[in-house]
C-alpha cells in the first residue's frame, strides 16, 4: 500500500510541473534504485508527460487482487473498428487540466489502477496541453509522432472537436474520446476514432417509456442541466419548469406548480438539489406524484446519505454503468477511485482496454456501433443503501 501511495504523490507532483518525466515503477526495487528510475528527460514548457510502467503491486495486497477476469463475458461487437497496429506498448493520455479541472487527477488514479491490474506491461504517458486551441492540438500530435505513439485517449471537450479534424494526418492515430458523443461530430474522418460519452438522450427515453401521460421536468440554471434540458425541450410529452436562484424555495415552488400532482417528475438537477426536492415532495401531504425519475447524475451513493428511504420510495434512476470487473473494482477502491458510479472513470477504463486489446471484454453488454460506444440504459430503484433493478409491472 505504501508504494501505491508514493506513486500517487509522485504522479500528482510531476503532473503539475512543466517538465517531461518518465517514471518506471516497480515495488520490488529498493528505495535508492527506485529514485534512480526517476529521470528528467527534457524541459518542455507546453507538455507534461508521465510514463508509468507498473509491473507489480505491494505483496501485502497482491493476493487479494489476483482475481481472474470472468470467463463468461461475450465477445462484444467491435467489428467496425479499424484500429491500426500499435507502434509500441504505449498509450497517450491527452487533456487540458485547465479545462477538465479535478478530473485530471482522477484520470491519473484510474490509469494507475488499470496499469496495476493488467497482465502485460504498457506505458501510459500523460500530455497536459496549455489549452484546446489549434496550436496546442497540433503541438501535442506532433509530440506524439516524435514519441512514436499512435494510441491516444484524448479528453477533448465537445466544443473543441473540430480542431482535432484540422490535423492533416489525424488518420494515423487510434483515438478514443471519453467526453464526446458522435452526435456532436460534424464528420468522422475514419473508423479509428471512437466516441465514448454516455447518452443522456437514451436515458431520458428509457425514463419516458415508463412515465405516465403527465411528465414534468424540473431543471435549474446550471450549464450542464440546461444542456440536458435541451434534449427534452421539444418533446411534446414533457412540460418543463425551471428552479431559479442558488438557493431556491422548494416548498413554494412545489405549491405553485399544481401540475406536479400525479405527475412523473423528471429531476434534471444535481444530487444535492434532487435530494432536497424529493424530501419536499415527500413532506407535502397534499401532493402525490406518480414517480420521480432521474438520469446518471443521480446514480450515486450520496443518494443514501442525502435523503431518507421513505423520500426515495418513488425514485427511479437511469444508469449506463453496468458491469465492472471485480479485480479492477477492488484496485480502484484501494486507490480511492470511483468506477461504479462515475461514468468518466468508467469510460476511461473502457477506452484503455479498447486501445490496448482492441476489444472490450472487461465489460458486459457494450458495443461500438458507427464509431460510438453503445452503453445500455438500465433503470434502478433504491433500497436502504443500494440500487436494485427496476421492474415495470
Amino acid at each position: 500500500m505504501r508504494y501505491i501511495i508514493s506513486v500517487l504523490i509522485i504522479l500528482i507532483t510531476f503532473t503539475a510541473c512543466n517538465k517531461k518525466e518518465v517514471i518506471n515503477y516497480n515495488p520490488g526495487i529498493t528505495k535508492a534504485k527506485k529514485e534512480k528510475k526517476i529521470k528528467v528527460i527534457e524541459e518542455n514548457n507546453n507538455t507534461n508527460i508521465i510514463d508509468n510502467n507498473m509491473t507489480s503491486i505491494d505483496s501485502n495486497i497482491s493476493n487479494d487482487m489476483n482475481i481472474s477476469i470472468d470467463d463468461n463475458l461475450s465477445d462484444n461487437n467491435i467489428s467496425n473498428i479499424e484500429f491500426s497496429e500499435s507502434l509500441n506498448n504505449k498509450v497517450a493520455i491527452v487533456y487540458c487540466s485547465k479545462r477538465i479541472g479535478k478530473y485530471s487527477i482522477k484520470i491519473s488514479d484510474v490509469v494507475l489502477a488499470y496499469s496495476a491490474s493488467e497482465d502485460n506491461n504498457f506505458s501510459y504517458i500523460f500530455y497536459d496541453m496549455d489549452d484546446e486551441s489549434n496550436e496546442s492540438v497540433v503541438k501535442v500530435f506532433n509530440s506524439l509522432k516524435k514519441d512514436e505513439i499512435n494510441n491516444v485517449m484524448m479528453y477533448l471537450t465537445p466544443g473543441s472537436l473540430d480542431r482535432l479534424y484540422e490535423y492533416k494526418t489525424i488518420d494515423e492515430f487510434n483515438i478514443y474520446l471519453p467526453l464526446i458523443s458522435s452526435k456532436l461530430a460534424t464528420s468522422i474522418p475514419h473508423n479509428r476514432m471512437i466516441f465514448g460519452a454516455i447518452s443522456y438522450e437514451n436515458q431520458f427515453n428509457s425514463l419516458i417509456d415508463i412515465a405516465n401521460s403527465n411528465i414534468i421536468e424540473i431543471y435549474d440554471e446550471k450549464r450542464k442541466n440546461i444542456k440536458l434540458h435541451y434534449l427534452l425541450e421539444n418533446n411534446p410529452k414533457v412540460t418543463s419548469y425551471q428552479l431559479k436562484g442558488k438557493y431556491p424555495n422548494y416548498k413554494h415552488f412545489i405549491r405553485r406548480h399544481r401540475k406536479l400532482r400525479n405527475a412523473s417528475v423528471i429531476l434534471n438537477l444535481d444530487i444535492i438539489k434532487s435530494s432536497i426536492f424529493i424530501s419536499q415532495i415527500s413532506a407535502n401531504d397534499r401532493l402525490r406524484v406518480s414517480q420521480v425519475l432521474a438520469t446518471q447524475s443521480n446514480y450515486s451513493p450520496l443518494s443514501f446519505v442525502l435523503s431518507q428511504q421513505k423520500d426515495r420510495k418513488k425514485l427511479i434512476v437511469a444508469s449506463s454503468i453496468l458491469y465492472t470487473n471485480k479485480k479492477l473494482d477492488n484496485i480502484n477502491k484501494l486507490l480511492g477511485n470511483d468506477i461504479r458510479y462515475d461514468w468518466v472513470n468508467y469510460s476511461t477504463i473502457l477506452g484503455l482496454e479498447l486501445l490496448k486489446t482492441k476489444k472490450v471484454l472487461l465489460f458486459d453488454n457494450i458495443e461500438v456501433v458507427d464509431n460510438q460506444v453503445q452503453y445500455p440504459s438500465i433503470l434502478y430503484k433504491t433500497k436502504k443503501s443500494s440500487f436494485i433493478p427496476f421492474v415495470n409491472k
